[in-house]
């Protein structure tokens, strides 16, 4: 709590409780050491702020009965679903899509 405190009292943007507590362990956990390498630094740094996409109309929070699909497409992904609320979307550098 200090450390939001801090951050508050500088004005620093973002929701950092979404982006430690969420979205920093999901890409230390399950993320390519590239996507760690890139993320990960600049996030604790400050530089970027991350958020998470995890909630279907349907579906709500429940990640088993999520629909939301990626499919590889070359170098590419293409992405097909829809998300209720991106938390901490609104100042986010960068979305990880559950």
């Amino acid at each position: 709590m200090v450390t939001v405190e801090e951050q508050a009292y500088a004005g620093v943007p973002g929701n950092f409780l979404i982006q430690s507590d969420m979205v920093l362990p999901y890409l230390a956990k399950y993320g390519t050491p590239e996507q760690q390498e890139t993320y990960i630094k600049k996030m604790v740094n400050g530089e970027i702020i991350g958020a998470i996409a995890m909630t279907e109309p349907h579906a709500g929070s429940n990640l088993q009965a999520m629909k939301t699909w990626a499919k590889e497409d070359g170098d590419d992904f293409i992405i097909n679903g829809s998300k209720v609320f991106i938390s901490n979307g609104f100042n986010a550098d960068f979305v990880l899509l559950c």
